[in-house]
């Protein structure tokens, strides 16, 4: 019986044309806003390369002060004195700390892009080392008599011609430093992370601006990452009471109000919230409707041609589930031909304007130069494409199934006599 429906709405295909290009362009069209839609979300809150663990994640990029000596006041970021002080928050898994160094010449290749980072770093962002390992806490001990750095793939063929470049030097600004391990590069669009060198933050190359007066303040960002089981908000709480205690002990008057966000609100920014996400999925939504409600009206009109088929198709006896199950079977050829097209037309987008789709909605990339391309991971993975499949397939489904029952109402023979 599913043959003979699926047989049938081939060769309907063939004899309406029009009707078909047109259905099967408008699903096609949903489907890329539904996937690229999902995509940016994918990108910027899911588990991606290598942080795969933003839904436990607090992050401190922020300071405001307000000095009292005159009027100094404005935003900054964290000391290397306050990741002391916060990095053993009961509830956290580990604290890390980080700060970009900029654009850096690493002998051999021009303008590489180093982060200064803590051992605990790699505690928290799961990066795939493909030789060697990570550094640790008697590296970062020992790193001013033996530095030691860490390096992209892409670095290590650039300057070895292979990935296998543990226990090699490289000479950063004169200074030798030992090759400890290779990861797997990472995308810019994970710009908490991103770098082509990542170095101890206790490195000679690395100098300290946080400021000799107020021991508060500097240029960190200081990550946490929350353990499982653990309320996000209530270590959000300990962090900030933390704060407050060190804050205390800097000079009468001056004040301080630290930026503890979660992963969702560090991507849209301080001037975002969730209620300024929820508008922008409400918009959504309201916009997916638009094309299901001119899919409805193309159905409902190629059912209003076909009452008299349908009277015929009762007056021989067949049941109204029949003739429903016909109709469904003929939307769900053309619902799986125009989702191919539209996982096409929406990677095709997406692939052409990665660096727009990467900075949407949020300002952490807006200000960075380094490459923000998305990764297959990104792009390819299943569950995005599962959640896509399934809306559209409901969207036209319900689309398909009210007007034919609104033309099922009618007797055989107002059917029959539609056209007369």
């Amino acid at each position: 019986m599913i043959k003979l429906y699926l047989r049938q709405a081939w060769t309907m295909m063939h004899h309406n044309r029009l009707f078909s290009s047109m259905y099967i362009l408008g699903t096609a069209v949903t489907v890329a806003i539904v996937m690229i839609f999902f995509i940016i979300l994918y990108i910027k809150l899911g588990p991606v390369y290598p942080e795969y663990n933003r839904d436990r994640m607090l992050y401190l990029e922020l300071i405001h002060f307000n000095i009292n000596d005159g009027n100094s006041s404005g935003y900054t970021g964290a000391s290397r004195h306050l990741y002391e002080r916060l990095k053993e928050v009961e509830g956290c898994d580990a604290v890390a700390t980080s700060k970009m160094a900029g654009k850096l010449s690493v002998e051999g290749i021009k303008n590489s892009t180093l982060l200064f980072t803590s051992h605990t770093f790699w505690h928290i962002f799961d990066f795939e080392f493909v030789s060697g390992r990570a550094f640790t806490k008697e590296d970062e001990e020992n790193n001013v008599a033996a530095p030691v750095i860490v390096i992209s793939d892409k670095v290590a063929r650039e300057l070895f011609a292979t990935v296998d470049a543990v226990g090699k030097e490289v000479r950063i600004q004169n200074v030798p430093h030992k090759i400890v391990g290779v990861v797997k590069g990472v995308s810019g669009s994970t710009p908490s992370v991103y770098a082509d060198c990542w170095l101890p933050v206790n490195s000679s190359l690395n100098i300290d601006r946080s400021y000799t007066r107020e021991q508060i303040l500097g240029v960190y960002k200081l990550f946490f990452l929350v353990s499982k089981g653990e309320d996000a908000e209530r270590v959000k709480g300990r962090i900030s009471d933390q704060f407050s205690r060190f804050a205390q002990e800097q000079r009468e008057g001056n004040k301080y109000e630290p930026y503890i966000n979660t992963h969702l609100k560090y991507m849209l920014g301080n001037e975002y919230g969730a209620s300024d996400f929820g508008f922008v999925l409400l918009l959504f939504m309201t916009l997916l409707f638009i094309p299901a409600l001119n899919l409805s009206g193309m159905i409902a009109s190629r059912m209003n041609s076909r009452m008299e088929e349908i009277g015929v198709r009762k007056a021989f006896g067949a049941t109204n589930r029949t003739l429903i199950s016909q109709v469904l079977f003929e939307n769900l050829l053309f619902t799986a031909m125009g989702a191919l097209l539209g996982l096409l037309m929406a990677y095709l987008f997406a692939l052409m304007t990665q660096e727009w789709i990467v900075t949407l909605l949020d300002s952490v990339n807006m200000n960075a130069n380094y490459p923000t391309a998305v990764t297959v991971e990104m792009l390819f993975n299943p569950t995005v494409v599962g959640v896509t499949i399934v809306l559209i397939l409901l969207l036209n489904i319900v689309s398909a199934l009210i007007p034919t029952l609104y033309s099922l109402r009618h007797s055989i023979t107002v059917s029959l006599n539609n056209k007369k």
